[in-house]
């Protein structure tokens, strides 16, 4: 290294650099200057003194092989850390290109592909001066000529400037430029004015699939010759007119992809210049597909999830896990925004609702985070409208605030619409109406239902009224094959472990139960709180229910809607009821409800008035209980105040065919609306183990009790009869 005018107090620092051909055995080294930047370029690549130093062995180029080229630091005590050099290794016109900045390590290794370089014929390094926005290459250090298993030993000496025999050498002119010189000892001509890049421009490209992206830079003192790396791939560029050079990729998929410009000078010795390293983001839609129900939009990031709200009508798949793991997390999943909305109405019948299909594959969507306590129809989607679908998708460990409407997965669910084989986690809470574990509500008409099945929800939901496990509120719509595991809080009326209120005679729970513990003040259940003209089919509650008054282990309220009356069949009940009045341990009021082949096994808490041990009150003319039991115990504060075994206070309908455990309280099957005890329509038994016998009623069907013991329930040994569909 030599000081020259203007570089004073320069410390100067001697990198090494060892060219190593793997599978060759021979390494070349050159040294090159620790670039500072506060060195004129022109002074820097003046001062640089190179030469090449000789080391034993032989040049020998195996194709079949790969080979590997080392650049390495001369000595420990080198700092390398931030110098940058270029280097490139050509054979047969291909070339491998590559930018180097070391970091603290002591060298770089780079692996050449036979397949790709058939015959390797130079290696060469550059040093980079960085000027403004470019990179100045100073004059390249190189082999040249690689041989083909040709051995020997190569002495180099740069101050001869050839050191005889087969040697190559470089003569270094501190005074002017770096002058390389030809193996015959010549001196070659060099560029004297270094290309230079200019008014860069390019496109970032929204991609579907795979989608174009646009380059073009001016190139002055070139002699034609460019190209673009992208990503470590070299394109050739085309030449527009004069400096004007183009190049068009064509992207496969969404990232940040690293390009530069690459371009040699008008010089026979086609130095070249390389541009400053930029970065080119391809911010796909989409990972991938079209939207059409056969070609469904991938999503592989939160930010592709977010766009789903610019076509509310396209096919969806999920084809990774989404969580707060991901880059793109914040801001959009710690901060959701629902897809599709509600306007501010009762029942969310406006707004724009996302009508297409959107298939999780089985991924999840983990730590989804909405706060929007004055929102109408909060979820993953606020509103899922006519012919919407939402199927096999996870959300794990939610956390959602809202108003009215609010689930975890949808806020409103409208009809038509379908929820498949789908679940979530976490926590749901609702400042008014309708607030669900998945489903904040679900709305259809007559024969236009919206469903929800093979679902679940192990939520905790908290809300002030209409508050369920999976469903806030489901009227005249469909849930089957689903449960809920979560427990829910009530601060006012109709609260239930699996839906809030299921309402009108076409609503229908079938084939699903829920776990959790419900709190809430009046119409509270295990399942649901109220049942208006629909029906429960085998289905179960075994959580605890607490409240005030018409609370039940399975429904509080029972009733018709004047065309249909609500039933529950084939269903059962084993959770402890506590409250205040009107206290049962399967329905707490039941008026024209039927009750057909189910049980409750639960204890009953209570303080007075309408408290039994299946139903709370009965009353309405076609009202019906019938080839049903109870077992629990009943713990009364005022006995007097109509309490039952079977129903607390019976004031219409029928009783027939069914068994109660009397637990010696002096209680009768119920008390008529005169407050008289009777046992009419059911039988009482003292004994807990006649029911483990099957050779008695009901469990011997050939004493003609009416239980169907084929098809519907099942002598269960050592315990009380149990429903078949329970195995």
């Amino acid at each position: 290294m030599v000081n020259k005018g203007g570089v004073s107090a320069v410390v100067a620092t001697v990198l090494i650099i060892m060219i190593t051909v793997a599978a060759v055995g021979i390494i070349w080294a050159a040294i090159i200057p620790m670039v500072r930047d506060n060195l004129a370029v022109g002074d820097i690549c003046k001062d640089v003194d190179i030469s090449i130093v000789s080391s034993e062995g032989y040049t020998c180029y195996e194709p079949n092989n790969i080979t590997i080229i080392q650049v390495k630091k001369g000595s420990a005590n080198v700092n390398v850390s931030g110098l940058k050099f270029y280097l490139s290794a050509l054979g047969n016109s291909v070339a491998y290109n590559k930018e180097v900045i070391f970091s603290a390590n002591d060298y770089k290794v780079f692996p050449l592909d036979s397949s790709t370089i058939s015959k390797l014929e130079r290696i060469e390094v550059v040093p980079l001066v960085q000027s403004g926005d470019t990179n100045k290459a100073c004059s390249p250090v190189y082999l040249d000529n690689i041989a083909i298993c040709s051995a020997g030993s190569i002495v180099i000496d740069s101050s001869t400037g050839n050191g005889g025999g087969s040697s190559s050498g470089w003569h270094i002119n501190p005074e002017d430029i770096i002058s390389p010189t030809t193996s015959s000892g010549e001196v070659a001509p060099v560029d004297l004015i270094y290309p230079i890049f200019s008014n860069y421009l390019d496109n970032n490209v929204t991609l579907t699939v795979s989608g174009m992206g646009l380059f073009s830079a001016n190139v002055d003192n070139t002699n034609g010759t460019v190209l673009l790396e992208i990503n470590n791939t070299n394109i050739t560029a085309t030449n527009l007119s004069f400096n004007v050079y183009n190049v068009s990729y064509n992207f496969i998929s969404n990232g940040t992809y690293y390009y530069r410009w690459h371009s040699w000078g008008n010089g026979t010795s086609k130095n070249y210049n390389i541009s400053v390293m930029r970065d080119y983001v391809v911010d796909s839609a989409f990972a991938g597909g079209d939207g059409s129900p056969y070609n469904s939009y991938q999503i592989s990031s939160w930010k592709q999830l977010n766009n789903v709200r610019n076509n509310l009508t396209a096919s969806y798949i999920l084809v990774k896990n989404l969580s707060s793991d991901d880059s793109d997390y914040m801001g959009l999943g710690s901060n959701w925004q629902p897809i599709g909305n509600c306007e501010l109405d009762y029942v969310c019948s406006s707004g724009n609702a996302f009508t297409g299909s959107f298939d999780g594959k089985g991924n999840t969507i983990s730590n989804l985070t909405i706060n929007m306590p004055p929102k109408y129809g909060v979820g993953l989607f606020g509103k899922l409208g006519v012919n919407g679908l939402i199927n096999n998708t996870g959300l794990v460990s939610v956390n959602v605030n809202g108003f009215r409407s609010v689930g975890s997965l949808v806020g409103h669910q409208s009809q038509d619409s379908e929820i498949l084989n789908s679940y979530s986690t976490g926590n749901v809470t609702g400042s008014s109406f309708y607030v669900g574990g998945l489903v904040g509500d679900q709305y259809g008409f007559t024969t236009h239902r919206p469903n929800i099945t093979d679902s679940f929800s192990s939520v905790n939901v908290v809300g002030p009224s209409y508050v369920g496990g999976l469903v806030g509120m489901s009227y005249e719509s469909i849930v089957s094959n689903s449960y809920a595991t979560g427990n829910v809080t009530c601060s006012g009326d109709y609260s239930g472990g699996l839906v809030g209120w299921s309402v009108n005679s076409i609503a229908r729970i079938t084939n699903s139960y829920a776990t959790g513990n419900v709190w809430g003040n009046n119409y509270v259940g295990g399942l649901t709180s109220r049942i208006n003209g629909g029906s429960i089919i085998n289905s179960y509650a075994t959580g605890n229910v607490n409240g005030s008054s018409t609370i039940g282990g399975m429904v509080g309220y029972l009733t018709s809607t004047g065309v249909s009356s609500g039933s529950i069949i084939n269903s059962y009940a084993t959770g402890n009821v506590n409250g205040i009045s009107e206290l049962g341990g399967l329905v707490g009021a039941s008026y024209e409800g039927k009750i057909n082949n189910s049980y409750a096994t639960g204890n009953i808490s209570g303080m007075y008035w309408s408290t039994g041990g299946l139903i709370g009150v009965q009353s309405g003319s076609t009202s019906l209980v019938t080839n049903s039991f109870s077992t629990g115990y009943i713990y009364i504060f005022s006995p007097d105040s109509y309490v039952g075994g079977l129903i607390g206070q019976k004031t219409n309908g029928v009783v027939s065919n069914n068994y109660w455990y009397n637990r010696s309280q002096g209680l009768g099957c119920y008390k008529n609306l005169a407050g008289s005890a009777s046992n009419t329509g059911c039988t009482s038994k003292i004994d807990i183990t006649y029911f483990y016998n099957s050779n008695n009623a009901p469990m011997n069907a050939s004493l003609g009790t009416g239980w169907d013991f084929t098809n519907v329930w099942k002598v269960n040994s050592g315990s009380y009869p149990k429903l078949k569909w329970q195995d």
